[in-house]
C-alpha cells in the first residue's frame, strides 16, 4: 500500500497484480512501438529499402525485444528459441503481408 499526502489527504493506493502487469505490458509495448518506429525510418529512408523489407525487418527487431520482454517480465518464464523462432515467423509473415499489400 503506498500513501500520498496531497493538500493535507492521505490518499491510499492499492498495487495489485493488475496494476503490476499493466505498468509491465505498457512499458513492453511503449519501447516495442519507439523501437519499431525508429528501425522502420533508419531501414527505410537512411538504408533505401523498400516499405514491405522495412516493415518485415523492423517489426522482426521490435517482436525480438518485445518477444524475450514479455518471457521474463509478464509470463515470468524461460524463452525458448523454438518458441521464439515460430513466434517471429509468423508475425514476419504477417508483417511483410501487411507492407505487401500497402505498396498496392
Amino acid at each position: 500500500m503506498i500513501h500520498y499526502e496531497q493538500l493535507g489527504v492521505t490518499l491510499l493506493y492499492h498495487d495489485t497484480w493488475q496494476h503490476k502487469l499493466f505498468k509491465i505490458l505498457f512499458v513492453n509495448r511503449f519501447f516495442n512501438t519507439v523501437l519499431h518506429w525508429l528501425s522502420f525510418l533508419t531501414i527505410h529512408y537512411w538504408l533505401d529499402f523498400n516499405q514491405a523489407s522495412s516493415n518485415l525487418l523492423s517489426f522482426s527487431i521490435a517482436v525480438t525485444f518485445s518477444f524475450f520482454m514479455n518471457a521474463r517480465y509478464t509470463f515470468k518464464t524461460q524463452a525458448t528459441w523454438r518458441r521464439y523462432l515460430l513466434f517471429v515467423s509468423f508475425m514476419g509473415l504477417l508483417s511483410f503481408t501487411t507492407g505487401y499489400f500497402s505498396e498496392k
